[in-house]
């Protein structure tokens, strides 16, 4: 009976073990499957990433040559900009140099003042020159307005400028 009883024990060990092992089998089978499974879709993926990766590079070219282009377009146009200034800077020069030419001409074409000009005081209604017979701040009379408008020493600007201020009173 002991050997018996051995025996049987052994074979029910036996068949246990079997049974786990067998229990273990399945499921690394299931996971095998699902890891073949899932490496048909990582390679697809892998694909997916390197298509993306090739069109990423194209476009990287495309975007290298269009801002070389945009490059050389935008030296070109900083020349012209610059050759555009050049000539600006030329042409004030020669009419600075023509302004001041012509103001030389002015000034020596004007003639030269007998007296000196008098300074303008305030009068009772605006500004005129103090005469020596004349106190300040009274005004010209009628007969002598017309004479100091017309004296020859005053510069016809000057002269312009007493007619419209006594044109105003």
């Amino acid at each position: 009976m002991n050997a018996e009883f051995l025996g049987l024990a052994l074979d029910i060990v036996l068949v246990a073990l079997l049974g786990v092992t067998i229990g273990y089998a399945v499921l690394l089978n299931r996971r095998l499957s699902a890891l073949r499974h899932n490496r048909d879709e990582f390679a697809a993926l892998i694909n997916a990433l390197n298509q993306a990766t090739k069109r990423a590079e194209s476009a990287l070219q495309r975007l290298k040559a269009t801002s070389e282009a945009i490059g050389q377009d935008l030296q070109a146009r900083v020349g012209e900009g610059e050759s555009v200034r050049d000539d600006i800077q030329f042409l004030l020069d020669r009419a600075n140099q023509y302004a001041d030419q012509l103001a030389e001409t002015a000034r020596q074409s004007r003639p030269a003042p007998a007296e000196p000009p008098k300074r303008l005081e305030p009068t009772g209604h605006g500004f005129g020159a103090p005469d020596a017979d004349q106190p300040v701040g009274d005004e010209p009379t009628a007969d002598e307005a017309p004479q100091i408008a017309q004296e020859p020493s005053r510069h016809p600007d000057e002269r312009d400028l007493l007619k419209a201020l006594q044109g105003l009173r």
